[in-house]
């Protein structure tokens, strides 16, 4: 694939991940003022509710946090501006590489907006016993995922 498409590629990729996020989160302060909606039986509902702390909630303990997130979005914003700009032509874990980073930088981009407007973020996904979270949430877990399980695939090829 060509430097042009993966990058094209990508601004839609990540603008359709933010206003996706930005959609539902709408949706869900309109129609979930009132209470929670069943969505898979009793195991995930949606309930809306404001989020300030951290993923899964735990309490942001001053600004430092704040702090190391933009600067993990950063560096995220900066692996992919490199591995653009350092190649012509991609190879396939590449092109996946790039992938689950624009999920992550988007995602955070998302919550991080909405957080320093706000001063918390939306959650609206229930999922019974484990977390609530919101779609930002799933495309930062699923490409955090996602760079892992390459980088141990890529690790392993190269050695």
């Amino acid at each position: 694939m060509q430097r042009i498409y993966l990058v094209i590629l990508s601004i839609i990729l990540g603008s359709g991940i933010i206003l996706t996020d930005f959609w539902t989160k709408s949706w869900a302060t309109y129609y979930l003022m009132n209470g929670e909606i069943p969505f898979i039986g009793s195991f995930v509902t949606l309930n809306l509710h404001h989020n300030n702390g951290i993923a899964f909630s735990l309490p942001i303990v001053g600004s430092p946090l704040l702090i190391i997130t933009a600067i993990l979005l950063i560096g995220v914003l900066a692996r992919w501006i490199y591995i653009i700009y350092k190649n012509v032509h991609f190879t396939r874990e590449q092109i996946i590489e790039i992938i689950a980073l624009i999920m992550i930088f988007s995602g955070g981009i998302g919550n991080g907006y909405e957080r320093f407007i706000q001063g918390y973020v939306i959650d609206f996904i229930d999922i019974s016993y484990f977390a609530i979270c919101n779609i930002a949430d799933i495309f930062i877990s699923f490409g955090a995922i996602l760079y892992v399980i390459l980088s141990f695939f890529t690790h392993e090829r190269d050695q």
